[in-house]
């Protein structure tokens, strides 16, 4: 709510769905009213749709600090999507920075994130490129080559 509230002050026209849902989503609701967000956040809650709302992003924003494998954005990369996302644990495995997205360290204000989401708003071309480089990346984690790499291990 803090970094919506950021982009909007300095004028970026944008809106994001969050998607998921936790004990915190009831404070978020209300913190986004208070904020007079409601139209620029919209909480979805628990979804089953995740690959048609991922073709209908231009970006995944990633605030969990901590994943013990983020298998959400490696599904946001398969997608074509460059992710910034809290470093942390299993996120900072996931991210090639500069190259996929951009990781914003944990200790970050709501200023700081909102830097990395204008910066790819306002470089749509490199957005792109992260966003190609993701969907090369995300595939190292295709249970094919998984599957290939344990029955290497294994035969050894």
């Amino acid at each position: 709510v803090d970094v919506m509230q950021e982009l909007v002050k300095r004028g970026y026209n944008v809106s994001m769905d969050v998607l998921g849902a936790g004990p915190l989503m009831d404070m978020l609701i209300e913190k986004t009213q208070s904020a007079g967000l409601a139209d620029r956040l919209c909480f979805q809650g628990s979804v089953g749709d995740i690959p048609a709302r991922l073709a209908n992003a231009q970006l995944y924003v990633h605030p969990a600090w901590y994943e013990p494998f983020g298998l959400v954005i490696v599904e946001a990369m398969a997608s074509g999507l460059p992710v910034i996302a809290l470093d942390g644990y299993g996120n900072r495995e996931l991210s090639v920075q500069g190259k996929n997205g951009f990781l914003v360290a944990a200790d970050a204000s709501a200023a700081d994130f909102a830097d990395k989401i204008a910066y790819m708003i306002d470089h749509p071309e490199l957005a792109e490129e992260m966003g190609r480089f993701a969907k090369t990346f995300a595939q190292k984690f295709n249970i094919d080559t998984y599957t290939d790499k344990l029955l290497d291990i294994y035969s050894r």
